[in-house]
């Protein structure tokens, strides 16, 4: 821990450092878990700061009276202080895109493409990739084991896809 300081008689400013792994890669939107000391607990906060690559995140924490991590961060932590934590979670939308972006619409690019394979129920047609995605992005964004992607269309449905480790052939 490398701050924790007062905002206001109930808020506090928490400042982390990551030891190890030193860098953890963030998206807004996101939450760190951190474990109550001799507790087997743990809380969640969204970082507050933006993504950076030096391992730094910054909290802003009420003090709850009573509260398990909020006490213990009023009381007890000081800096230099190590905590076990636990990120990245949650959700973030990485690049949103009509239909009225694509150059044929859905339909028209559906008519075609059965023409020439046998569409199933359930088949997903990647079309495009919008402005914004994670292999141009630095740095570069894919999914992990854990995370849901959701891609749909306005009024035809949608596919949600959980992203799973490869087992070893």
């Amino acid at each position: 821990m490398v701050a924790n300081e007062p905002v206001t008689h109930d808020l506090r400013h928490l400042v982390v450092q990551l030891v190890e792994p030193d860098e953890i890669k963030f998206f807004p939107g996101q939450y760190m878990d951190f474990v109550v000391p001799g507790t087997e607990e743990s809380r969640s906060f969204s970082m507050a700061n933006t993504p950076n690559r030096d391992g730094v995140f910054e909290f802003v924490i009420k003090i709850y009276p009573g509260g398990l991590f909020s006490e213990f961060l009023a009381e007890k932590v000081q800096p230099g202080d190590r905590l076990q934590v636990e990120a990245p979670f949650g959700t973030f939308t990485l690049r949103e895109s009509r239909t009225s972006d694509l150059v044929f619409p859905p339909a028209e690019l559906l008519a075609y493409i059965s023409q020439i394979i046998t569409l199933q129920p359930g088949d997903l047609l990647a079309t495009g990739t919008p402005g914004g995605v994670g292999s141009a992005r630095d740095p570069k964004v894919f999914l992990r084991p854990g995370q849901t992607m959701r891609t749909a269309i306005e009024g035809l449905g949608e596919c949600v896809n959980l992203c799973v480790t490869e087992e070893p052939a």
